[in-house]
């Protein structure tokens, strides 16, 4: 018998970002002593095109994992882009953020960065943005440090985290 965690909620919304129709791929990574009985790990919201405020999403995230293990408590990876008049797609912002480790309902708000270098005079013109080419990076802080970036955003979600057999393991919830 295995411990159990839920994970219901939204990707409600994202504000800051510059540009066009805004839209935000996800996913959920979790270590490997947790596996998913129902459910997607990861999925992409529709493209708004906010009147000021930000993107509003309210994209729904329904999870149900066994767990073996607590390390590896699942954090989610968000990838926010942005579409110009011409559907031209450009990252906007990256974020990855903790899940809760307590049961009840919880905001969480996801502070999104994205690399700045050489060449950013040419891409403001012509268009494009730089891309890490490994996604890894997003969410290993080894190598994260050695990036430079630029604060670009935020994107809000509200999740309710339910823990079922904890208790029989001697672990308080």
């Amino acid at each position: 018998k295995m411990c159990e965690v839920f994970m219901i909620g939204n990707l409600d919304c994202g504000s800051g970002f510059k540009g066009g129709g805004v839209y935000c791929q996800w996913k959920m990574i979790a270590g490997e002593g947790w596996r998913v009985l129902a459910g997607r790990e990861e999925g992409q919201t529709q493209i708004d095109h906010p009147n000021g405020d930000g993107a509003i999403w309210t994209h729904p995230i329904d999870l149900h994992y066994a767990v073996q293990s607590m390390q590896g408590w699942p954090r989610i990876s968000v990838q926010v882009f942005t579409q110009d008049g011409y559907g031209r797609h450009q990252l906007a912002g990256y974020g990855v953020c903790h899940i809760p480790m307590t049961p009840g309902a919880h905001e969480i708000e996801c502070s999104c960065w994205k690399p700045v270098g050489e060449g950013d005079f040419t891409r403001k013109y012509v268009g494009g943005s730089l891309r890490l080419r490994h996604e890894e990076a997003v969410y290993n802080q080894h190598d994260r440090s050695k990036l430079r970036t630029v604060t670009t955003g935020v994107v809000k979600a509200t999740c309710t985290v339910i823990m079922k057999g904890f208790d029989e393991f001697g672990i308080e919830t």
